[in-house]
């Protein structure tokens, strides 16, 4: 007989907490992603919904010339720092 008969160790309880616990995590996992598809789903149709209002002006271009913008701003300074940087060596 072992020292240790009188302990009971019962996994099939640990197993149960276990699985009751990744199941509401999953629960709350899909409800955050509906969430999250319906606002994805809401935003596509409001832009939809721009493009036909405004065909001659659609929400990519609205992105393209504001990436634009922030590009070409962004080589000017990075431009006039290396100017400077350079001008100031040659002195």
């Amino acid at each position: 007989m072992h020292l240790y008969t009188h302990i009971t160790y019962k996994p099939h309880i640990n197993y149960f907490i276990i699985l009751h616990k990744r199941f509401w995590r999953n629960v709350r996992s899909l409800e955050r992603d509906s969430d999250r598809i319906a606002k994805e789903l809401d935003i596509r149709a409001e832009l939809r919904n721009w493009d036909n209002e405004f065909p001659y002006f659609h929400h990519e271009m609205i992105v393209r010339y504001i990436a634009g913008f922030l590009a070409s701003a962004v080589a000017v300074a990075a431009w006039g720092q290396l100017r400077s940087l350079f001008s100031t060596k040659r002195r």
